[in-house]
């Protein structure tokens, strides 16, 4: 048996939060950062002829991802509302973007008007997906951290809730703006800062990230 890692994940098991000092209205960091332990994912042969025939007949795609998190049979908790950047600005993105856009999630998933929706059973079946992405626009979360894991190209909403010094990467394009308020409840701040964030901006960092040479994108 080769030598493994084993990760620890469900409820108080992400590791740049203090638990210590939880209060479940404002986190407490503990200094870790995404960037020191940047992931990788290796996919078998079933889920790599997945994403080859999901894709089949796709030129460049551009993965886009509106959701966040919601409490399930298998998701145990909601993801912070505050990272939610609000879906009429993503379906303008929509508009906006220059590929065709692809969404991927379990069947149910809310899909926006125009885009390419493949349904996967798994997360790793939609990160096979990602990995043949062009580019993704994500919210910070689990698929962000999955394009890191595989070096594509990303375009990061943060808002104003968490820093990407904290769970970010120096070569996506992360968008934030000020001091995170790391509220874990519906939070004035964030809905604000979200209000600047126009969905004009961030097809401009989609646009500079297609224009420069493929593989991971320093900014």
């Amino acid at each position: 048996m080769r030598d493994c890692a084993v990760l620890r994940n469900g409820v108080g098991a992400r590791p740049y939060l203090d638990y210590t000092n939880w209060d479940g209205i404002r986190a407490t960091h503990t200094g870790w950062r995404a960037q020191d332990h940047i992931g990788r994912i290796v996919f078998d042969e079933s889920e790599i002829e997945f994403a080859e025939k999901a894709c089949r007949g796709f030129g460049p795609f551009v993965l886009i991802e509106p959701n966040i998190a919601k409490a399930s049979a298998t998701v145990r908790w909601d993801s912070n509302p505050n990272k939610q950047w609000g879906r009429n600005r993503w379906q303008e993105l929509v508009r906006l973007v220059k590929l065709p856009a692809v969404q991927v999630g379990a069947k149910g998933t809310e899909v926006l008007d125009g885009v390419y929706f493949i349904p996967t059973e798994s997360f790793r079946l939609g990160a096979a997906v990602l990995q043949r992405a062009a580019l993704s626009i994500l919210p910070e979360g689990g698929l962000h951290h999955a394009a890191a894991a595989l070096g594509r190209r990303a375009v990061v909403l943060f808002g104003g809730v968490i820093s990407p010094s904290t769970t970010g990467y120096p070569f996506h394009i992360n968008i934030t703006r000020g001091e995170p308020c790391r509220m874990l409840v519906p939070c004035k701040h964030c809905e604000q800062t979200w209000q600047t964030i126009s969905p004009e901006e961030v097809a401009g960092h989609a646009s500079s990230l297609l224009a420069s040479s493929p593989g991971q994108s320093r900014v």
